[in-house]
């Protein structure tokens, strides 16, 4: 869990998905240290579990990805902290 997240479990539904990319090896973590959500021009929604910068735009360089109409989320599990 990140130090300042104020949940530790949450689930993403995606609805519409329009384009994913994910690509996952052996021991890989199921935590996300950073994300990028953003809402673009045409009204699709774009997040990166994994992006390659902090700037609020789609980069090729970003990873684990979805491209989708629209993203809810719903905390499991808030943080004890």
């Amino acid at each position: 869990m990140r130090p300042k997240s104020l949940y530790e479990v949450i689930a993403i539904e995606f609805d519409d998905v329009r384009e994913y990319s994910f690509c996952s090896e052996i021991g890989y973590s199921n935590y996300v240290e950073s994300y990028k959500l953003i809402k673009l021009s045409n009204g699709l929604y774009y997040i990166s579990l994994d992006p390659f910068n902090e700037q609020q735009e789609a980069n090729d360089k970003d990873q684990d990805i979805v491209l989708s109409s629209s993203v809810s989320m719903d905390v499991l599990v808030e943080s004890k902290a």
